[in-house]
């Protein structure tokens, strides 16, 4: 009697550390091409409706990151690792503008992001649970 109930035990401990599912893995061509970034309440920070935009792009097998941010044009690097996302290393052009702080905002979310969702033709940075910018193809 010991015996079967150790190994029914046995057996109930061992099925309760299966694997959970994993998410759908994601790949980084979900995000290479040019995103448009919206006006949405759901984003930490709306912006006004100019045309700021990023582009994921390869080139020379490095992953690059480039865009318009409302004055200045922004370029920099990025790593991505199933939807986990850095995007580094950014620089901008150094024009004046009157609204530079709007521009420093967006840069700053950027360097927050740490993961993306994708569904269809929209792109969702966060960092960790909070949506910080949503981008449209």
């Amino acid at each position: 009697m010991k015996k079967s109930l150790l190994y029914i035990s046995l057996s109930v401990f061992m099925l309760s550390c299966s694997p959970m599912p994993m998410k759908k893995k994601v790949n980084v061509d979900d995000l290479y091409g040019t995103w448009f970034l919206q006006n949405d309440n759901q984003a930490e920070l709306g912006f006004e409706k100019q045309k700021l935009h990023l582009t994921f792009s390869q080139e020379d097998n490095e992953n690059k990151v480039s865009g318009f941010a409302g004055c200045n044009n922004f370029f920099g690097v990025f790593n991505s690792h199933q939807n986990n996302l850095k995007i580094t290393q950014l620089g901008l052009t150094r024009m004046a503008c009157p609204e530079l702080d709007v521009e420093q905002d967006y840069i700053e979310l950027l360097d927050k992001v740490n993961r993306f969702e994708r569904s269809g033709e929209n792109l969702y940075l966060y960092q960790d649970n909070l949506l910080l910018l949503h981008y449209k193809k």
